[in-house]
């Protein structure tokens, strides 16, 4: 049985280029990397954590994009198994975006 996934992947756009890259959400330090790159408002390719790219590399391909990790199904565009809307995993107290200091404000122990 493979294990559980609550994040799924998502893709962040260049802002220089305009091609969309996937982050993988499968660990905390993956999920602070998004979560980062989703506040850099100049976020570009030569910026992703995974390997060295540059906006002159492809895009990947739509039929991969299609899938983004979910366990129920694999083209699933965000279901209550795969999407989260906050957690502590992905909501970060040294973070002072809205999203991250409402969490911690409001959530209960």
């Amino acid at each position: 049985m493979r294990k559980q996934n609550i994040h799924r992947d998502e893709f962040l756009r260049c802002k220089r280029c305009g091609k969309e890259r996937r982050f993988h959400l499968k660990s905390t330090p993956d999920i602070k990397n998004y979560h980062d790159a989703l506040n850099n408002k100049c976020w570009t390719c030569s910026l992703w954590p995974y390997q060295k790219i540059t906006c002159d590399d492809d895009e990947e391909r739509s039929s991969l994009k299609a899938s983004r990790g979910c366990s129920r199904s694999s083209t699933c565009q965000g279901c209550s198994t795969c999407y989260c809307e906050g957690c502590i995993k992905c909501r970060f107290e040294d973070c002072n975006c809205q999203e991250c200091r409402d969490f911690m404000l409001y959530a209960k122990p």
